[in-house]
């Protein structure tokens, strides 16, 4: 086929890499740089050019006040990417910034998919968008609509919702007076006019404002057709309404669909067969692209135009649209998919359903422990201000990036362009007091995200609400932020200091499963290094074995008891020293270090960067720990320690990258011994330059393998002993531990058959591996569990 590019002047200096990329075709490249369309037609024309390829953004902007008036407020060829313009018979292909293909390990792929969208067949051309607004008011249409949607063969949905200011007080005495209100509203960001997040804060009910439908009818002649409707809702006949929208038998299709069950699920107004949801259908076939529904709509809808700056100006057709493209990329998506993503959706989507009630329900909150904590870290955040104010001067603001770069640019010779955690990190190993200084900020730095992020969080009924994706990660491992409601913060990165003010609800327990070694176990059995396998399945203590391995001193001598000196009838002796509860002290220190080591080296962690997460002081205190040559430098310590590692394990770092290397260079596929396939963009070598794509897939294999064991595991749990005896309450999956509330009476149960759930064997390499726990704990606090 024949394409002619245009660029504007700095993407045209790519025009090289945009040809390599449609290798195959004949390309021409303009020398000229014009800033209108009509000359570069007329040379397309000549050129005989099948489409155009556009990389222009002033062009890009005049087709768009063309084609759609002045109300786009975007013109970004990010945006627009993927879009399709007619002009005098030829297409225009709309992609991003040519420059990309130089910076990006996806620009290529996308080239050719959005081009190959416009003339392969596999690409069908779909109806366009026909819509109408329905309201419970106008009963006679309502029943016609659904009718003839209790017909349709599939129906996406969408909400629109909006946070509705209200009087507090008002609230406060419908509590008092014992009005079921609780939990109707929270404190949160008010909503400016243009639906973004206000800096001011207010009580709000989080409430829908409207719901679009889009039907999917085959016709006589067997081609399909679509309509969209729009129901706002007003009133309590509106939600009846939506009600029996949502009760339909034809399956439901929905984009990151969890957002839509949250809100809907407060209404009483569940979607009845919800099987498709683009955003997860998108994550598994592509987990390194985006996912956001325009992006998908680019890929997959053939004549592609974007929306999404229209919301705020007609809502209705705003909304209308939303379930417009849902509907047909999940069409689309569904007719190319190839059977290892159909798979990999079947393993993903179930998750979504617990994942839902998680966040829903969310963790009751003890207020007393949240003001001790409040208190404490309140406390260490002053007092580590006020020495940074004693010892660089007063007023000193370690949380303001200006201040802190001109104070460490003022004390160093070398010039510091960030402030992030690698440029402190490398300031402080220039002396103690730079040490003392960088100690100082993270301190303060550290407190003040607990205070803000966790413990000030905004709470819905004294409870703390999340949500957490099954689809937010590449590796497939969940992630979790703020509740869809608006309130709460994110579940799995809470440490134990925090877990301390989540406790449970009256008659009820917190109990908890945790893998052990889990991804160690992983690691070993995908890399097949004998000593890693023999090491997480035959030591006492896996971090033990691994220091003694690591620096050849024996098993039994790596944690010491501390010995104190005490005088018995005059005479000094040497006595083991105890904790306040009378427990004996133990140093493991070198049992520490071999678990830091073997953090950074499993994922090939660079030493810079083993520094950076160890900290300034954990790598001095290894230094004297293996008595470490006085004059070695921090780096080479760590470079040494990741060595130990290498030198002990060596199939790790040898022959399983070696594999993943040449997996992905004659695939593009990584697949684990779950059946979950990712596509893989990046080119992985020992390559400096790739570096970073190695580290990122021989840690994709196992991080990917635990983490789903663990979700499988948990999916089977919360379906029997929550959605089919009502026994347990699923809270959170953080990384390998699954946390529930159950009653005490039942705990005797539910704690083997979780135990057992979560240690069922699978074959990886040719071996069983089985992924021990010790079954657990429960208490009334979730702070209390074992870590």
């Amino acid at each position: 086929m024949n394409f002619y590019l245009i660029a504007d002047r700095y993407n045209s200096s790519y025009y090289s890499f945009a040809k390599m990329a449609l290798r195959g075709h004949s390309v021409l490249a303009p020398k000229a740089i014009y800033d209108l369309l009509s000359p570069h037609l007329r040379a397309a024309k000549k050129h005989k050019a099948d489409a155009i390829i556009l990389s222009h953004p002033k062009i890009l902007a005049k087709l768009i006040r063309k084609h759609h008036g002045a109300d786009k407020e975007s013109d970004s060829l990010m945006d627009w990417a993927g879009a399709v313009f007619h002009e005098e018979g030829i297409k225009i292909i709309v992609v991003r910034p040519f420059q990309q293909l130089v910076s990006t390990d996806t620009a290529e792929h996308l080239l050719r998919w959005w081009v190959r969208k416009q003339f392969s067949r596999d690409f069908p051309p779909i109806p366009e968008l026909l819509w109408d607004n329905v309201s419970s008011t106008d009963t006679a249409k309502a029943e016609a609509w659904l009718s003839r949607f209790a017909e349709a063969e599939a129906i996406a949905v969408d909400i629109e919702t909006y946070r509705e200011p209200i009087d507090f007080h008002k609230y406060q005495k419908a509590l008092d007076d014992g009005q079921p209100v609780a939990g109707l509203a929270a404190m949160m960001k008010l909503q400016t006019a243009s639906g973004k997040n206000s800096t001011k804060m207010g009580w709000c009910i989080p409430k829908i404002t409207m719901i679009g439908y889009c039907g999917l009818w085959l016709k006589d002649d067997g081609s399909w057709e679509s309509y969209s409707i729009v129901l706002r809702i007003d009133c309590m006949a509106d939600i009846e309404l939506m009600r029996r929208f949502n009760a339909l038998e034809p399956m439901k299709i929905t984009q990151n669909g969890g957002y839509e069950a949250t809100h809907l699920i407060r209404y009483n107004a569940p979607l009845h067969n919800w099987l498709g949801d683009t955003f997860h259908m998108m994550h598994s076939w592509y987990a390194e692209l985006p996912r956001t529904l325009n992006f998908i709509a680019s890929m997959f809808v053939k004549d592609y135009q974007y929306w999404k700056e229209e919301a705020g100006v007609n809502m209705d057709l705003y909304n209308a649209k939303d379930t417009y493209y849902t509907l047909w990329a999940w069409v689309v998506m569904v007719k190319l998919a190839p059977d290892w993503v159909k798979k990999n959706y079947r393993i993903e989507f179930r998750k979504v359903f617990p994942n839902v009630t998680c966040g829903l329900e969310g963790f009751k909150v003890d207020e007393v422990e949240q003001q001790r904590l409040r208190e404490l870290y309140t406390k260490q955040y002053d007092n580590a201000l006020a020495r940074l104010g004693t010892i660089i001067y007063p007023g000193f603001n370690p949380n303001s990036a200006p201040q802190v770069k001109a104070v460490i640019n003022a004390l160093s010779t070398v010039k510091f362009k960030s402030t992030d955690d690698k440029a402190l990190t490398k300031f402080a190993d220039r002396g103690e007091l730079e040490l003392v200084i960088v100690d100082l900020i993270r301190q303060v730095r550290a407190a003040r995200k607990k205070l803000s992020t966790y413990i000030d969080t905004t709470l819905m009924d004294g409870r703390l609400l999340y949500e957490i994706n099954a689809g937010g990660t590449d590796t497939g491992r969940a992630s979790s932020k703020a509740s869809n409601l608006w309130v709460g913060t994110q579940i799995q990165n809470q440490d134990n200091e925090l877990r301390s003010m989540y406790i449970a609800d009256e008659g009820y327990v917190i109990a908890n499963c945790d893998g052990s070694q889990a991804e160690s176990r992983t690691t070993a059995y995908i890399s097949q290094d004998a000593t890693l396998i023999d090491s997480v399945e035959n030591a006492k203590d896996f971090h033990t074995r691994n220091a003694s391995l690591f620096f050849g001193i024996p098993e039994d001598e790596i944690i010491k008891v501390i010995y104190e000196t005490v005088i018995v009838d005059g005479v000094e002796v040497q006595q083991p020293k105890r904790d306040a509860n009378g427990n004996i002290l133990k140093d493991k220190s070198l049992r520490t270090l071999s678990k830091r080591i073997n953090h950074g080296s499993n994922y090939n962690m660079a030493a810079a960067k083993l520094l950076e997460t160890m900290g300034v002081k954990n790598v001095i205190e290894a230094k004297r720990l293996l008595n470490l040559p006085l004059g070695m430098g921090l780096k080479k310590v760590c470079e040494y320690l990741l060595e130990r590692f290498v030198l002990t394990y060596p199939d790790l770092k040898g022959r399983y990258y070696d594999e993943v290397i040449e997996k992905i260079r004659t695939t593009k596929m990584l697949t684990t011994a779950i059946g979950w396939t990712r596509y893989c963009f990046g080119k992985p070598s020992r390559l400096p330059a790739n570096k970073l794509a190695l580290n990122k897939y021989v840690a994709h294999m196992p991080q990917s393998l635990s983490v789903m064991l663990v979700d499988e595991a948990m999916f089977d749990f919360w379906l029997e002993y929550q959605i089919i005896r009502n026994i347990v309450r699923l809270k959170a999956q953080v990384h390998d531990e699954v946390v529930y509330m159950v009653k005490p009476e039942h705990y005797p149960e539910t704690k083997p058959a979780l135990s057992t759930l979560m240690s069922r064997p699978i074959t990886v390499n040719g071996r069983e591996l089985v992924i021990p726990n010790d079954g657990g704990a429960c208490d009334e606090c979730w702070g209390n569990l074992k870590d």
